[in-house]
């Protein structure tokens, strides 16, 4: 059976990146956590939209997981994903 997950390319440096680089494998965060700790990153302040479809993408593409369903949605950072950044550290600009 396949894959329901969608391929997506993450650009170093990208909203996404920084989405990423600020979730846990531990600790679930939620999306708004999650843009906080990117801001504080040096990440640009995006609008609402931008950031609610980044961490779309980013779920369907399975580098972020959200088990938990709460008042606000608790997004979590997938093995996958942590080998996303695993390249981008170790594969430098």
């Amino acid at each position: 059976m396949p894959s329901p997950k969608q391929p997506h390319v993450v650009l170093r440096g990208s909203i996404e990146h920084a989405l990423l680089a600020s979730a846990s494998l531990d600790t679930p965060r939620t999306g708004r956590r999650l843009l906080v700790i990117a801001i504080h990153q040096g990440l640009k302040l995006y609008d609402d939209p931008t950031v609610a479809t980044a961490l779309r993408r980013l779920k369907a593409s399975g580098l972020l997981s959200a088990p938990y369903k709460r008042p606000a949605r608790l997004y979590q950072l997938t093995e996958q994903g942590q080998q996303v950044l695993q390249v981008f550290a170790e594969h430098p600009a």
